[in-house]
């Protein structure tokens, strides 16, 4: 799964910016258990690898990450 900014601009302009993503991250996973194979955040989106065991598991980790991220 992926996610993209919007024309380009960067989600994350510090390293305070990558740790509190980092922190939100875990409490997705927290909420919404998913096999995360491997990960890459850069500046202006992030990559995972992700191994589901049940269908709707990526939408809703997916969903629950991106959204609290962009809220807080």
């Amino acid at each position: 799964m992926l996610n993209r900014s919007v024309g380009k601009m960067h989600l994350f302009g510090n390293d305070a910016d990558f740790e509190a993503f980092q922190r939100v991250l875990i409490e997705a996973h927290q909420r919404h258990p998913i096999r995360i194979l491997s990960s890459c955040v850069l500046s202006n989106h992030w990559h995972f690898a992700v191994w589901p065991d049940a269908d709707g598991q990526v939408t809703a980790f997916c969903r629950w990450l991106a959204h609290t991220h962009a809220m807080r």
